[in-house]
């Protein structure tokens, strides 16, 4: 992801963060006193600074988010695919990724634009 589209994807978290928090009446300094840090924590955090994982969880507990959901919201969306394909593959190394990826485009190219067998079927 190009540092552009990370950047936009943070600050549309923090919005999201802000609307929740509108949304539940809280002031930054209510979120500050449930999360237990200081109030210019939470203002760094929602004009675009991003915190670390822990403060990131106390954010997320002071407005009753589950945990992680910040960081879902600013990762890039992901396709519906079976969760049990996700776990496997983010079990995979990197190189193991990579020549996945590689034969994944060689099985489209083969396969046509639409992804079905017809266009092999046709030349053999």
């Amino acid at each position: 992801m190009a540092d552009g589209e990370f950047r936009r994807r943070r600050e549309q978290a923090a919005r999201a963060f802000v609307a929740r928090r509108g949304g539940l009446g809280m002031s930054q300094g209510d979120v500050a006193r449930r999360a237990g840090l200081v109030p210019r924590t939470v203002q760094y955090f929602e004009a675009g600074r991003w915190p670390n994982p822990a403060t990131l969880a106390r954010l997320e507990r002071a407005v009753g988010w589950p945990s992680g959901e910040i960081q879902r919201l600013a990762d890039p969306p992901r396709p519906d695919i079976d969760p049990q394909l996700w776990d496997r593959v983010s079990e995979l190394s990197v190189t193991e990724k990579r020549r996945m990826i590689l034969w994944l485009e060689a099985e489209l190219a083969d396969r046509g634009p639409r992804g079905d067998s017809s266009a092999r079927r046709r030349e053999g």
